[in-house]
């Protein structure tokens, strides 16, 4: 590209990025992250929601959370895309409680939850052993006029036919059924 005098932008940047996340080198995308920086590129929110997944798919939350609580110093607003995949990192690391904390700050924010990110926490929930909140915010997701995705149907199939639910949230649970 650069042979040709084409320079490459922001977007070309991402699209590199973020198959270097989501092929787990990590370690490569920081390094190409830091090009970015010192190209002076203007690095928008899409480019920091590629890195905070990245941190979180390799189990760097820590790092992850870093960066994220950084966006509002450099001018930049979370999406409901970078929540979601914070709040994905965070329940994937077993911080139920941060995660939860999360989406009430998302949600105080004006920035509101979509069927990806109910889906994604009540997958999570149910992974973290929370069955009882997963089944209260399918609710709530069905409530505000989304509808359970195949993989969290799987779920609740799989926890009402084993018998892992607490019998007072069947009723609920068999909504999503």
């Amino acid at each position: 590209m650069q042979a040709s005098s084409q320079l490459p932008d922001c977007q070309t940047y991402n699209i590199l990025l973020d198959g270097l996340c989501k092929n787990g080198k990590l370690e490569e995308a920081m390094v190409l992250f830091q090009e970015m920086e010192e190209k002076k590129l203007h690095l928008d929110i899409v480019s920091y929601t590629i890195l905070i997944g990245g941190m979180c798919k390799a189990g760097n939350v820590a790092a992850a959370k870093k960066l994220f609580r950084s966006l509002s110093y450099k001018g930049l607003h979370p999406t409901v895309r970078t929540y979601t995949v914070m709040i994905d990192g965070l329940l994937g690391g077993g911080l139920v409680s941060e995660a939860l904390n999360l989406q009430r700050e998302m949600e105080e924010k004006s920035c509101f939850p979509d069927s990806c990110t109910y889906n994604l926490m009540i997958r999570g929930l149910i992974r973290n052993n929370e069955t009882s909140r997963a089944v209260q915010l399918a609710d709530e997701m069905v409530k505000r006029g989304f509808s359970a995705d195949a993989s969290t149907l799987s779920l609740f199939v799989d926890l009402v036919s084993k018998g892992e639910l607490d019998p007072s949230l069947k009723p609920l649970a068999q909504k999503f059924v």
